[in-house]
């Protein structure tokens, strides 16, 4: 079975494929100096109020420096499992910034990495929110084009064209989103990169979930084999995961399988990884993860007779992710609970019936 093929979207390449020469030990002396230095200023800028970031920069000249503005990005990479709302908050700051940083000859290399990090961790937070798909598109295809200019930086285009995958898949465009996939998981293991292949083979798994999902009506006869391969591939990652102890991955695995095993009917199999899930992403101060994994936790219950349960723990779930900023997965789970009442109406007129007599 196969999904339909399209051509993929042009993609940037590299505008300089010779080999680049600098001095690493100037350049690795240049890089802890950053390190150093932005670590102390991001954190000032962080604690600071997101009305005051502006004028509290423009007091500091001596901010305006790649460690600092990379300091802020992994924060928001962090943030974006806890408060996505402030994660956005810190990467429209980096870009509104940016431009302003003066880099000299000998950092013009990192000038480049940090642009397209900014502009992939900033579509990588609104590809979470999912509440601007087109914009975060416009973003991925500016870092993947930043990233494409230099040959040395190969390896974060090709992080930038997994999440340039993500997207694809959340506007519809799976067929793409797997072609995209196939070129990453290729060139990461490579490359030996284990964190980024588990990455890719969960991002697979989701994408054949989702087609299943899509198919019960159109095409029945394809959703067993599509939740199959959904499965391997996040058995597959998992394995891995847990080989190279990348607690993230291996707690986002545990969930998406428990999503897995309630589909199929394994339900307690279901149960034991959502709580695995749970105990892992509160571990990992991973809160938006563990609202979703409580999310199939709901549909678990609902799925055991439990409705009234499910739309108490899926009220608390929606609550929540308003409370955090993730309005568009709130809309979701108020279409679950809303799906759950319909389930209910029969039962309760039944009741209401037997009152009346």
């Amino acid at each position: 079975m196969t999904t339909p093929k399209r051509s993929l979207p042009p993609v940037a390449t590299s505008d300089d494929t010779r080999p680049q020469v600098f001095d690493l030990n100037a350049f690795m002396a240049l890089l802890n100096d950053e390190v150093t230095v932005g670590n102390r200023a991001a954190l000032r800028l962080i604690d600071a109020p997101s009305t005051e970031r502006a004028s509290l920069l423009a007091a500091n000249p001596d901010w305006l420096r790649i460690g600092t503005f990379d300091a802020l990005l992994k924060f928001a990479r962090e943030e974006v499992d806890r408060s996505p709302a402030r994660a956005e908050q810190i990467t429209r700051f980096v870009l509104d910034h940016i431009d302003e940083i003066k880099a000299t000859s000998d950092e013009d290399l990192l000038l480049d990495l940090l642009r397209g990090v900014a502009h992939k961790v900033h579509a990588t937070v609104l590809f979470r929110r999912r509440e601007d798909l087109p914009a975060a598109r416009e973003h991925i295809e500016e870092a993947v084009r930043v990233l494409g200019r230099r040959a040395a930086l190969a390896p974060d285009r090709a992080s930038a064209r997994f999440v340039q995958a993500q997207i694809w898949h959340a506007l519809q465009e799976t067929d793409i989103a797997l072609e995209i996939l196939d070129e990453c998981e290729t060139l990461f293991a490579t490359r030996g990169d284990a964190h980024r292949y588990v990455q890719t083979l969960s991002q697979r798994g989701i994408c054949y979930f989702e087609l299943a999902d899509d198919s019960r009506e159109t095409a029945p006869e394809v959703v067993d084999e599509y939740f199959e391969l959904a499965h391997c591939a996040w058995v597959n990652a998992l394995s891995e995961a847990e080989r190279i102890g990348d607690a993230r991955e291996s707690a986002r695995l545990k969930n998406s399988l428990g999503h897995w095993a309630t589909e199929v009917g394994a339900l307690p199999q279901a149960r034991a990884y959502f709580v695995q899930a749970i105990e892992e992403f509160t571990a990992l101060d991973m809160t938006g993860e563990v609202l979703r994994a409580l999310w199939g936790v709901g549909e678990l219950d609902a799925q055991q007779g439990n409705v009234d349960d499910a739309v108490a723990l899926l009220r608390r779930v929606y609550q929540e992710f308003l409370d955090r900023g993730m309005a568009a997965d709130a809309g979701l789970v108020y279409i679950d609970i809303s799906r759950k009442l319909d389930q209910k109406r029969p039962e309760l007129q039944l009741a209401y019936d037997a009152c009346l007599h």
